[in-house]
């Protein structure tokens, strides 16, 4: 149990690297996450499962490193993990029936509502989590990094999940924004694997957002 324990400890070594020194749990994390970027990329169900498990190791690698608001982040990952692999399962069985695309642009009203609920969310959360040490001091919290920005990439990605478990192109419109901040974030926290993977997430993002383009109807 011990053993186990240690794994998932951001400061257990996995290995070392030009002096950057690699955790299991982030290693683990960065590697199934970017398998399941891959795979949504590719329209590939597969995306779903994979992604629920690289949500729980990121999640409890951003709570040591107090990224509170990345940490419920992760948890609405792993939930939608599952909500979008029965939506996309129910999706790809009608479309086979009717032979189409389920693949769709988000109409502009929709847009706009979507951008409203991300600043409303963000300002509230990062309120939340400004002050969360000081609510719950039995926990013994240390106060959040960066807390609004910490929010806004939350945020985000909340909106970019539920576009994409309906397979709408704007969600890739949210994950390359997504990355673009993320890599910054990543760099000033020091996890440079992470920003490194997300260097990549821009690169898929940039290449489905393409792909899905060309698919939808």
């Amino acid at each position: 149990m011990n053993n186990l324990y240690q794994i998932f400890n951001i400061h257990t070594v996995f290995f070392t690297f030009d002096g950057y020194r690699m955790s299991y749990l982030e290693c683990l994390g960065t590697l199934f996450n970017f398998y399941a970027v891959y795979l949504v990329a590719r329209n590939n169900i597969l995306t779903w499962p994979i992604g629920s498990i690289g949500a729980v190791l990121f999640g409890l690698l951003f709570y040591q490193i107090q990224l509170y608001s990345e940490v419920i982040e992760q948890i609405y990952f792993l939930a939608a993990g599952f909500y979008g692999w029965w939506i996309w399962w129910s999706l790809k069985r009608n479309n086979q029936e009717q032979n189409s695309s389920s693949i769709k642009f988000l109409s502009a009203k929709a847009n706009i509502h979507c951008i409203m609920v991300v600043i409303v969310g963000t300002l509230l959360m990062g309120y939340l989590m400004s002050h969360i040490n000081v609510w719950l001091p039995a926990r013994s919290l240390r106060p959040a990094s960066v807390p609004y920005l910490d929010a806004f990439v939350t945020m985000m990605s909340f909106a970019a999940v539920m576009l994409m478990t309906y397979k709408k192109v704007e969600s890739w419109y949210w994950w390359i924004a997504i990355d673009v901040v993320v890599i910054g974030l990543y760099f000033s926290e020091g996890i440079l694997l992470m920003a490194s993977l997300y260097a990549l997430f821009l690169f898929i993002s940039i290449k489905g957002a393409y792909n899905w383009q060309k698919w939808a109807v």
